[in-house]
């Protein structure tokens, strides 16, 4: 702020103390950039961290962002409303309220899930700074609000139908994901006959006049991708296990580990999400659900890349089965070939991607 009694080298001199210069230093782009460095990158921070590749998916505090939430005033370029949590999968914060019907007046409600913070379409909590305190305000992540459907994913409604389409809500997409009746199996393990399903293939298609519903979620090409950028407020693209389905048009190829060349190709009996459920009384019984975390080297004019490149960053699968009634997580690094583009590869994602390793 300038006093109207200010001179011009009084008001520059504040300017200077402000940004750590000294008063016989030049006011330069130099200097400036000498100031965030000593200011943002200091307190224990490293340009190059390493996180295993569940940090990467369920989050970590990260020490740069930390800084600049407490150690910073906002005149300093502090920001108290930032989140400091790095994670490309939402978690629950045990913020969100969720009412779920019984079923005890209509059992084809069974698990439902009927609002979310007292709204009928998905919500998210955002948080801004208003430069005298926290401003935090519930609101719509996506284009268009996104109606609540389907239950938590863990049952669904008893006496179910071969032509009926199953929904669950997804709380780490924020959005309903719909599976389609594949077929009826016998599941020898718990001697119980059960249906079988896999994610409906349409919700991967980009927004187009024939899947306009795919336009609210910023779907567009290309095809077999989710933008989650409206949920995480970063970069994260997610396909399904190896890029299943998805039309990638520059592929990165992905092999099992960074020492051998043994090239990984989609499979469909791995890769998909499968869901298995008892049909009288809609009892989950297992499941099968792969997603793969990307980031994207946009293309750019002045090398020589015509397309998006999307780079694999981590797999995240979670199974469960009804004989030891546990939910298993794992997590997987990705190990991948150089590409075209080492120096943009370097500086955009070797933060992230250089560092991971393989569960053990």
């Amino acid at each position: 702020v300038r006093c109207v009694q200010e001179t011009d080298a009084e008001y520059m001199g504040k300017v200077k103390e402000l940004l750590g210069l000294k008063q016989n230093e030049d006011f330069k782009v130099a200097g400036f950039i000498k100031y965030l460095f000593n200011i943002l990158f200091t307190r224990h921070f490293n340009l190059l961290q390493k996180h295993t590749p569940q940090e990467l998916v369920l989050g970590y505090t990260d020490p740069f962002l930390t800084n600049i939430k407490k150690s910073l005033s906002p005149i300093q370029f502090g920001n108290p409303a930032i989140n400091d949590r790095v994670a490309v999968l939402r978690t629950h914060s045990g913020n969100d309220i969720f009412e779920m019907n019984t079923g005890k007046d209509d059992a084809s409600q069974l698990r439902q899930i009927q609002t979310m913070n007292k709204r009928d379409y998905v919500t998210k909590e955002y948080a801004q700074y208003d430069g005298e305190s926290v401003v935090k305000e519930v609101r719509s992540p996506w284009l268009k609000d996104v109606k609540l459907e389907g239950t938590d994913g863990l049952g669904f409604s008893p006496a179910l139908k071969q032509k009926d389409s199953l929904t669950y809500f997804s709380y780490e997409f924020l959005r309903p994901i719909k599976l389609d009746f594949i077929e009826n199996k016998h599941n020898a393990i718990e001697f119980l006959d059960v249906y079988r399903y896999k994610l409906n293939a349409q919700q991967f298609e980009p927004c187009s006049v024939e899947h306009t519903d795919n336009c609210k979620f910023y779907q567009s090409q290309p095809q077999g991708i989710w933008n989650l950028r409206p949920v995480q407020e970063i970069d994260i693209f997610v396909t399904k296990q190896n890029f299943l389905g998805a039309q990638i048009p520059t592929p990165v190829t992905i092999y099992t580990d960074s020492t051998k060349a043994e090239k990984v190709v989609a499979n469909e009996a791995k890769d998909e999400t499968y869901y298995e459920v008892e049909p009288l009384s809609g009892t989950l019984s297992s499941v099968q659900n792969p997603f793969q975390f990307n980031t994207i080297l946009p293309e750019t004019k002045f090398l020589d890349q015509a397309k998006d490149v999307y780079v694999p960053l981590v797999s995240y699968s979670r199974t469960y089965g009804a004989s030891s009634q546990v939910l298993t997580d794992d997590f997987r690094a990705v190990s991948y070939t150089h590409l075209t583009l080492p120096t943009i590869y370097s500086v955009q994602i070797s933060v992230v991607a250089v560092s991971l390793k393989k569960k053990k």
